[in-house]
């Protein structure tokens, strides 16, 4: 039982982790928006592609770890797999660069950490949500609660 409990905490961490690299991404976004981060010099800006590269790299490698984690229903279908590894090859492509520009912005602090923190709550939430869900129809429409004792 105690490991399922360590699996469980483990998804739970992830999905605020995920929460908090889009937050940091919508902070970075700002900072494109704004021209802080497109700067004649920004070292942002020069690392642009390989930012890229690494985040949709590192993504795809996270669809196939986390395969049955978050989209186990997905998962199940012909060509989840498929869209899954697409989806977060995509992703990565896109958040990982503008996680880094959150660097750029001179306020980072003030701006960023507020973002991050938003973006933990909003996935914890859903992902609390859809874990529930999937435990009650699991057990027969228990709660979790219930299913424990």
């Amino acid at each position: 039982m105690k490991s399922r409990s360590v699996v469980v905490f483990g998804k739970l961490i992830g999905a605020a982790g995920l929460g908090a690299a889009l937050g940091a991404s919508v902070a970075g976004l700002i900072a494109v928006v704004f021209g802080q981060a497109v700067q004649p010099g920004s070292t942002w800006l020069t690392g642009l592609p390989a930012l890229a590269v690494i985040g949709a790299g590192v993504s795809a490698l996270v669809a196939g770890l986390t395969r049955r984690w978050f989209l186990s229903a997905a998962a199940d279908k012909p060509h989840g797999e498929r869209r899954r590894l697409l989806l977060f090859t995509a992703a990565g492509l896109v958040v990982v660069p503008l996680a880094i520009a959150v660097g750029q912005l001179q306020a980072a602090a003030t701006m960023a950490i507020p973002f991050m923190v938003a973006g933990s709550a909003v996935t914890l939430t859903l992902w609390m949500r859809a874990f529930r869900r999937t435990r009650r129809n699991l057990h027969g429409g228990r709660s979790l609660i219930r299913a424990a004792r």
